[in-house]
Formats: C-alpha cells, sequence, structure tokens
C-alpha cells in the first residue's frame, strides 16, 4: 500500500464488499491503513506537529495496532478495553488552513490520552470511524454522525463488480439515485405524452371503415 491517497476502487471479492485506495483498504472484517496524527504534547523544541502512522484493525485481535509502514514492526497497541469512545468527527470543512495535510478528523478517546487523527477524505474517515465502530464495538459519541452503511451500485442500477458508500457522503450515491429517477420520470414523461399525441390524432377513413366492420 502507498502511503499518498490515490483513486479508491469498490469491487467484490470473494462475497466482501472492498474499497481500496493507496491510504485505505477496508471491508467488512477489517480497516488498514494511513492516518496523520498530533503528538500526545507539543513541546517547545518540537519541530514536527504531525507524524504519518500506518493502522491495523481487524476482527482477530482486540486491539488497534499503530507503525510506521506496514512491513516495520508495531511499536504502538492500543487495546480496545482502554478505548472510552469515537467522538469530535469533524465536518467537512473542518482543519481546513491548519498544518496537517489531511484535513478530515475523528478523535479516539482512550483512558491514557486521546488521540487526534486525520484521513484524506470525508470518506475515508467515515470509513475509519464505520471501521471501528463494527468491528471493535467503539461508542461513537457524536450525535452529528450517521454510521456509514455499504452497498454495491448493482443495488441502484449497474453491476455488482462497483462499490458506493452511504451516510455521511451521502451524496456519493445519491447523485446516482437522482440520476435514475430524473432518467425514469423523463421516461414516464414521454410515455404520456405518447399517449396524449396518439388520443388527439385524426383517425384517416380507412381506419375508420376498419372499426365499422369490426
Amino acid at each position: 500500500m502507498k502511503s499518498e491517497y490515490s483513486q479508491p476502487k469498490r469491487y467484490i471479492q470473494n462475497g466482501l464488499k472492498i474499497y481500496s485506495s493507496g491510504t485505505l483498504h477496508h471491508q467488512k472484517n477489517s480497516v488498514r491503513g494511513f492516518l496523520y496524527k498530533r503528538p500526545q504534547k507539543e513541546k517547545f523544541f518540537q519541530l514536527q506537529t504531525h507524524y504519518k502512522r500506518y493502522f491495523v484493525v481487524t476482527n482477530k485481535q482486540s486491539f488497534i495496532q499503530m507503525q510506521e509502514q506496514p512491513v516495520t514492526k508495531i511499536y504502538k497497541q492500543i487495546k480496545r478495553k482502554d478505548i472510552v469512545c469515537i467522538q469530535k468527527i469533524s465536518q467537512n470543512s473542518a482543519n481546513f488552513g491548519s498544518d496537517i495535510p489531511w484535513k478530515f478528523s475523528f478523535e479516539l478517546n482512550t483512558t491514557e490520552r486521546i488521540f487526534e487523527l486525520f484521513a484524506p477524505t470525508v470518506e475515508e474517515r467515515d470509513l475509519w470511524v464505520n471501521g471501528l465502530h463494527r468491528i471493535l464495538n467503539i461508542p461513537v459519541n457524536d450525535i452529528g454522525f450517521v454510521p456509514m452503511q455499504m452497498s454495491t451500485k448493482q443495488d441502484i442500477e449497474f453491476s455488482d463488480d462497483f462499490l458506493m458508500t452511504d451516510g455521511n457522503v451521502s451524496h456519493v450515491i445519491d447523485n446516482t439515485v437522482i440520476k435514475k429517477e430524473v432518467k425514469l420520470e423523463t421516461v414516464e414523461e414521454e410515455k404520456r405524452q405518447d399517449t396524449n399525441l396518439s388520443a388527439e390524432r385524426p383517425v384517416s377513413g380507412s381506419q375508420v371503415e376498419k372499426k365499422d366492420e369490426g
């Protein structure tokens, strides 16, 4: 996996709905990828105010593992029993103008500290929150957040090799639904117009004679 965001792919593999980009791999039982985090305390002489870290969450372990890169050793484990909740989930415009390269944040509140984490897009931020909530059953303490559901584009109109997400990024799926509804409305309107034209169209003499003969 790369550490820079790239256009995501959405597909189904072995019955599982997959989201995969350069910074995140998300499916039902695991979430792994990169997030920026702020240090626990910013010191006067500290040059860096943020760090990029690789996080792994699976249903086979009761902790979140943190490492510098996918191939490096785990240097931090955040145990599930120490996690209080997910909170302060940013809206689309939050954190712009800050020194963090990625702007869509959420906080992981633990008994030891609060981890302030940043994703490259609102969609990936929501996928992280949704995955942590689903896999480790971490409460989400933010009344403005709607848990994301994952559905195939086939559920709307197209083939099952494409994955759409809704929830806090419902505009992604709504655009497709709106297009479909507009298309259906257009077809129905065309049918109504054809019916009206047929009713108003004058009947020829031969057609009248055949009708009388019947």
